[in-house]
């Protein structure tokens, strides 16, 4: 969830809820919510950077 937009304008405040853990962080505007959760060492699931892409249909 984006909260506020940081002092900076450059900057926004994010708040992360990961397995049942609230981390609220500033991150420059530039970067992913991916990237930011990474930096924060929030250990998020992801493989979208490894060069595969899975799918998974439910019918």
């Amino acid at each position: 969830m984006i909260e506020q937009k940081h002092k900076d304008s450059e900057k926004y405040t994010l708040t992360i809820i990961l397995d049942g853990e609230q981390k609220t962080i500033v991150v420059p505007k530039t970067t992913t919510i991916l990237d930011a959760a990474v930096d924060a060492d929030l250990d998020p699931p992801y493989s979208c950077q490894g060069g595969f892409v899975q799918v998974v249909w439910r019918l």
